[in-house]
C-alpha cells in the first residue's frame, strides 16, 4: 500500500484472502484500510486521515 496512482494489477497469490485485482485506488476501501492499518506509506495515510 505505497502507491496511489492509476494502475490495475492481477494477483494470483492463491491465498484465501486474495483480492484477485489490486489497484492504485484500493487505499480508499474501508475494509482494506482496517486490514492494512500501519502499512500504508505516509502520503497515503495522510489521504486516509483527511477523508476520515
Amino acid at each position: 500500500m505505497s502507491e496511489a496512482s492509476d494502475y490495475t494489477m492481477t494477483c494470483a497469490c492463491g491465498t484465501e484472502r486474495c483480492r484477485k485485482t489490486v489497484t492504485g485506488n484500493d487505499w480508499k476501501i474501508p475494509d482494506l484500510q482496517k486490514r492494512y492499518a500501519g502499512y500504508f506509506s505516509d502520503y497515503i495515510q495522510r489521504k486516509i486521515d483527511a477523508n476520515a
